[in-house]
């Protein structure tokens, strides 16, 4: 869910996962569930308003009032960001218990905190600079931490250029446990219809 008012925009998306697994016995086999979340803030800096597209079903890009011109004074749209998302890809997991015994998945747990700010010259271009700071938290399928498994690790601002005028472009911020390294942004959409204002 979300809301914008004039200038502001905060939203937030919970989702749930729960699976039932075929029993093959003696293997001790448990329903499953999993579970993550987002919440993000908003501020367009210059005063364009965050206007809402029903067509993709999605908070739009500002409308630049003054788009940016080298004869020009104009400066463009300047918009910044905050976000905070959780995946929890554990189900029955039990610290120092191996996997086999708990019939549960060791997926980990990732938390991630994302600062971006965005230039919008025109109504087609956007750059952006972004800061993110990731935390994997994972244990081995013998239910131990290893330090392979837990990363905290902060990465550096990013800048892209980006033409698509209908969305904003700020891309998911949960691939990392999925592709196995902390590293990794999936490409695309984020999850269930959810913003991409943070990449």
């Amino acid at each position: 869910m979300g809301a914008s008012w004039r200038n502001f925009l905060i939203q937030g998306e919970y989702y749930a996962i729960n699976m039932n697994q075929a029993k093959n016995p003696p293997t001790h086999q448990p329903s499953l569930a999993f579970n993550g979340g987002y919440v993000e803030a908003g501020w367009v800096i210059t005063g364009e308003p965050i206007r809402y597209s029903v067509g993709d079903a999605a908070f739009a890009r500002p409308k630049v009032d003054q788009p940016w011109t080298l004869d020009g004074p104009s400066i463009g749209a300047w918009e910044l960001a905050l976000r905070y998302s959780v995946t929890n890809l554990n189900s029955n997991v039990i610290p120092d218990v191996s996997q086999t015994v708990t019939g549960g998945i060791y997926g980990g747990l990732q938390k991630i905190v994302g600062l971006n700010l965005s230039w919008y010259p025109n109504d087609w271009i956007r750059f952006y600079l972004q800061f993110q700071y990731t935390n994997v938290d994972k244990l081995n399928a013998a239910g131990a931490v290893s330090k392979l498994a837990r990363v905290s690790r902060p990465f550096p601002a990013v800048c892209r250029l980006l033409s698509e005028a209908s969305k904003r472009s700020l891309a998911p911020t949960n691939g990392c446990l999925a592709a196995g390294s902390p590293s990794y942004t999936k490409p695309g959409r984020s999850p269930a219809g959810t913003s991409d204002r943070l990449t």
